[in-house]
């Protein structure tokens, strides 16, 4: 038997990304970092990612600027770093020095670098974005994928097992086995 509850963003687990971002005008030209749980995988050909931001958010300007960012997954060790660029403003505080992480270039985009050291960056370049009551989607084609040698499988591809990847929940962050 159901227990009846109010509609709501119950779903659970979602992935946890660090995204990566950098404006075009002087005001949102810096490297940022968001946490972001809404998103997935959207299409196969081409491989597309959707994220939703809402829209008072530095990183929601800066990616409608640039119109690109790099998705990381949160292995476990950047799970703190996942957590403060979660609450804290890209307004106020620089994410990349504050949480220890390098901006390293990305050569399939103009703008957005990605974070030295995560296990995957996909590189994307905004197609579409929707506009919703709170959030807008951005949907994104993955133009380029890049897997941290140290998480690599034989074949070049991300070891899940060696990830130790983070997934977000209504009860908080929890490791994906």
């Amino acid at each position: 038997m159901f227990i009846e509850n109010p509609p709501g963003t119950d779903l659970s687990p979602l992935p946890l990304l660090l995204v990566s971002c950098t404006g075009t005008s002087e005001a949102y030209k810096k490297e940022n970092i968001i946490s972001i749980a809404w998103a997935g995988i959207i299409n196969s050909e081409p491989p597309m990612l959707s994220i939703s931001i809402r829209k008072p958010r530095f990183s929601h300007t800066q990616i409608m600027e640039s119109m690109e960012f790099v998705a990381h997954p949160v292995t476990e060790a950047l799970v703190e770093a996942c957590n403060y660029c979660g609450t804290k403003s890209g307004y106020q505080v620089d994410k990349f020095t504050d949480c220890g992480l390098k901006a390293t270039p990305v050569s399939a985009l103009s703008h957005a670098k990605a974070i030295a050291g995560a296990p995957l960056a996909l590189a994307c370049k905004v197609t579409q974005v929707i506009e919703l009551p709170t959030h807008d989607v951005f949907f994104a084609e993955i133009v380029q994928t890049l897997v941290e040698e140290s998480f690599g499988d034989a074949n070049g591809t991300l070891d899940l097992d060696r990830a130790k990847l983070m997934a977000f929940t209504s009860k908080g962050y929890r490791r994906i086995d």
